[in-house]
């Protein structure tokens, strides 16, 4: 009897971390060394990425979060481009999703708007990649390929390519006591 109710206990609680998601459960990351050990295998987070451009484009930083529920948000240097430059125009934050490809592999695909400065949509940017977490689980490096399309219908190929991804996951840091 004594098992039985040991197994139904541990049965319980572990449906209730599933039920209630990883997400709830993070403000455990620091106190539990298992869940510990699962923040260093996982992209979830808020990262700083460097990408590194074949085609002759200059490099990038950009601001990436990879939420638990399977979604993502990017943020990329230099969305405004102005005149004279061909390309002028406002590119959009970037949505998207990743899964999990094993222990330390990540892959996604990210999509972006561009738009003239009057606000009338010129193309659309796809990004698919896959990543791949250090031991520390506070940085990755991987790569993507980039395709850019017009608006026509059906959308038209403008540009692709390949880049490299060095990310590097944003941790708390407390400020200076005040004065």
């Amino acid at each position: 009897m004594m098992k039985r109710n040991a197994l139904w206990a541990l049965l319980a609680v572990g449906m209730t971390v599933v039920s209630t998601g990883v997400v709830n459960a993070q403000w455990l990351l620091p106190k539990v060394g298992f869940l510990e050990e699962f923040r260093k295998k996982s992209i979830v987070g808020s990262w700083v990425e460097s990408v590194t451009f074949y085609n002759g484009r200059p490099n990038l930083e950009s601001l990436v979060s990879f939420h638990a529920d399977g979604t993502l948000m990017a943020s990329d240097q230099g969305s405004v481009v102005l005149p004279p430059d061909p390309h002028a125009g406002v590119s959009s934050s970037g949505v998207g999703a990743w899964t999990q490809l094993d222990w330390h592999t990540f892959a996604y695909t990210n999509k972006e708007l561009f738009s003239d400065f009057s606000g009338n949509l010129t193309g659309f940017l796809k990004v698919s990649g896959i990543y791949t977490l250090d031991h520390s689980g506070d940085t990755y490096n991987g790569y993507s390929f980039f395709q850019v399309y017009d608006t026509s219908d059906p959308p038209v190929l403008q540009d692709s390519g390949f880049v490299t991804n060095k990310g590097e996951r944003i941790s708390v840091e407390m400020p200076p006591a005040q004065p």
